[in-house]
């Protein structure tokens, strides 16, 4: 099983590609990068997710392209997930087959649909 570990320090503009490379040459060469993504804009964010079967070794690394570097375990959410489709927990809208439902009134119709309004924010 693979572990998973998240690289700070480093330059969102930065490829997978130069990530890999550097991991290769301080001898993790199993290992799968993928740049982490904002949830709300899509964005890439400055963090890499680095899965790989020798998560001892990265602990040592300190410096990764000449940028000091940190690696972290990947955060689980305690939060429950919960479906914007159909607004219970325990799935998401991809994997929803339930009705749609509104978060607003709570009726069977999407919540932009919804003729109340929309509640203040801030």
């Amino acid at each position: 099983m693979m572990d998973q570990r998240v690289i700070r320090g480093l330059p969102r503009e930065m490829s997978i590609n130069d990530v890999k490379e550097g991991l290769v040459s301080q001898g993790i060469a199993d290992a799968e990068v993928q740049q982490m993504t904002s949830r709300t804009t899509k964005k890439p964010l400055p963090h890499f997710l680095v899965k790989t079967k020798m998560p001892e070794k990265l602990l040592e690394i300190q410096r990764l392209a000449m940028l000091t570097v940190s690696f972290e375990r990947k955060k689980k959410s305690t939060e429950p997930s919960q479906c914007y489709r159909c607004q219970r927990y325990g799935h998401t809208q991809r994997n929803s087959r339930l009705a749609e439902r509104c978060v607003r009134c709570g009726e069977d119709h999407s919540s932009t649909s919804c003729s109340l309004p929309a509640p203040p924010t801030g």
